[in-house]
């Protein structure tokens, strides 16, 4: 049993071990769980060889008893399974199936979505709106808001966020509000651009440098050309059903005053055309020519033109300039014209760029990608233009190709413990099957409960290879000191599930009790864990059932028939190994 420990305790932690491999955000938020939980499983596994002896021989009253119609049944269960081998490989040809087909049925995500029970709206107009229009907007959005039942209380700044709106104690999730104040809003004020975001959401979105959930960034050396696909671009998107709060990328066009030099002009009155810059710079944004000093503080005295001259080209065409002996209009020396031009101008590596953003209802960032690349496949792009898709969707690629590394790697390690624990790589084959099946209940459970593959599920889904790892480990290995004895495989694996059923099933059980509510969602800050505790539940629960079905049969099937005389050694080394486990306990 001293061995089946150390091996137990080993194939869990190296599953955490490759956890230090993730980078960013994935990383940060999976490190200190990795580390944490290595180190409980380790001080567990000192208790469990020092301290638990001792109180059990102490406290224990009486030998324990198994019902001896539990133990019949068992035996006659795996000697059945042994004898229908082909039912062992139809059931890993059955959960294989069941899990593909679950896999298909899940959405894609980064980070688990949490419910605050606040969120913030972002809204914005035109370039060139008025405050006073900004203010009718401010205000018809707070009358949705004062009539939504499930909004408590809500605070506007004008200028940065509305926000944010604190909804009531007994309503439905976060994720439903939202979608009610969005549906509302979009009737009354479609000429607004907004944005719903919870706070803390939002600052990992910005710590992982993917703010948006997706991002289509087109770059292009023509701006113009760019603006027309942005356009096209944005129509398809608007009509997608996975998609919400699209944006185009267009901030719209506004008005800027363009002055040009007259050469022939500047070259008769003598001056250059960095002198008239100059001039213009002082008249229009002004320069410091004196300061008034206050006891708190010292306040520049600024000199430029008032501003009904300056934001006018008219009036500053007429208004009078000495370049010379006398003074003249300044139309004269310079042209002054008032085109509409972009609100704001993107460059991405020296690039022009239009960044295009959308968020999804339903949070499945993978298919929410998938439909918006078969929209814009339509869409020609122009010459030397470059379409990239990022965001939080861009993020979740990156962090499920580590995650899959991660699983590689863990896989590899743990065989290789079994290898050394079991002394056979089939044996070894067998368990890694068997741990790889039961993730089919993880991945089922996941689909069940709507909950998406995303960072948290996924590292369920590795750290459940290590726990189900060990009901392997104490079958195979009981069923080979039955070997070492002489006992024939039958025999040998209905003894050892008789014997390690009930460890089995109670630790499990405890599994399942301690993972119960993260799964359920209680306390806050749950909704971070939930997606690797229903993982981790949905796979331990298939677990028992592989152990009991799969395990034996596919033991069967690829053992090597034993020898007529096994070496003296090894039933030696089997026979003093078994003798701890016999002691009372």
């Amino acid at each position: 049993m001293f061995a089946a420990v150390i091996g137990t305790t080993f194939t869990t932690v190296v599953v955490f071990a490759p956890l230090a491999l993730l980078t960013g955000v994935t990383g940060s938020f999976l490190g200190a769980l990795g580390m944490t939980l290595a180190i409980a499983v380790l001080l567990s596994m000192v208790i469990a060889l020092t301290v638990i002896p001792v109180l059990a021989v102490h406290l224990r009253t009486r030998p324990p008893r198994h019902a001896v119609s539990e133990t019949d049944r068992v035996g006659r269960s795996i000697r059945w399974l042994v004898r229908h081998r082909v039912v062992a490989v139809a059931v890993v040809v059955a959960l294989g199936a069941g899990g593909y087909l679950a896999w298909g049925q899940l959405g894609t995500g980064f980070l688990p979505q949490m419910d605050e029970g606040a969120f913030v709206i972002d809204f914005f107009l035109p370039a060139g709106t008025s405050l006073e229009e900004t203010a009718r907007v401010t205000t018809a959005i707070d009358d949705v808001l004062v009539h939504m039942p499930e909004v408590s209380a809500f605070t506007h700044r004008t200028g940065t966020e509305l926000g944010p709106a604190t909804p009531r104690g007994r309503r439905d999730g976060i994720r439903a509000v939202i979608d009610r104040v969005r549906d509302e809003l979009h009737g009354k004020v479609p000429e607004a651009r907004i944005e719903y975001v919870q706070v803390l959401q939002d600052v990992l979105n910005d710590l992982s440098g993917s703010p948006a959930p997706l991002e289509i960034k087109v770059l292009g050396d023509d701006p113009r050309a760019l603006d027309e696909y942005a356009e096209a671009a944005g129509e398809k998107l608007e009509k997608l059903p996975e998609l919400v709060d699209v944006f185009d990328g267009r901030e719209g066009r506004t008005p800027i005053l363009d002055a040009r030099a007259l050469p022939t002009q500047l070259a008769r009155l003598g001056v250059d055309a960095q002198t008239v810059g100059q001039d213009l710079s002082i008249a229009l944004a002004g320069r410091e020519v004196a300061q008034v000093l206050r006891p708190e503080r010292t306040i520049g005295v600024r000199l430029r033109y008032p501003d009904e001259i300056r934001y006018s080209a008219e009036a500053l065409a007429r208004s009078p300039i000495a370049y010379g002996p006398r003074a003249l209009p300044l139309g004269q020396v310079v042209a002054f014209d008032r085109p509409l031009a972009p609100a704001v101008l993107r460059r991405d590596g020296l690039r022009s760029a239009v960044v295009m953003t959308a968020a999804t209802r339903s949070g499945d960032l993978g298919g929410a990608e998938a439909a918006v690349r078969k929209a814009l496949a339509g869409i020609p792009l122009p010459p030397a233009t470059q379409l990239e898709i990022g965001g939080q969707a861009a993020s979740a690629r990156a962090a499920r190709t580590e995650l899959i590394t991660v699983a590689l790697t863990a896989t590899v390690l743990v065989l290789i413990i079994l290898i050394l624990q079991l002394h056979s790589l089939r044996y070894a084959l067998v368990v890694i099957v068997g741990a790889s099946l039961s993730t089919v209940g993880g991945l089922a459970v996941l689909a069940i409960t709507g909950l998406p593959l995303d960072v948290s599920s996924m590292t369920g889904l590795i750290l459940l290879v290590g726990l189900v790892v060990k009901n392997g480990i104490l079958l195979l290995e009981n069923a080979q000191r039955h070997l070492a004895e002489g006992e024939d495989l039958e025999a040998a694996l209905i003894a050892a599930a008789r014997r390690r059923l009930r460890p089995i099933l109670m630790t499990t059980a405890a599994t399942i009790a301690g993972l119960a509510p993260l799964a359920f969602g209680i306390g806050a800050g749950s909704e971070l864990q939930r997606p690797l505790a229903v993982a981790v539940i949905g796979g331990l629960s298939l677990a028992t059932l592989v152990t009991l079905v799969v395990t034996p049969g596919l033991t069967a099937l690829f053992a090597r028939p034993r020898r007529a005389a096994e070496p003296p050694a090894l039933a030696a080394d089997a026979a003093a190994s078994e003798t701890p486990d016999r002691r009372p306990s």
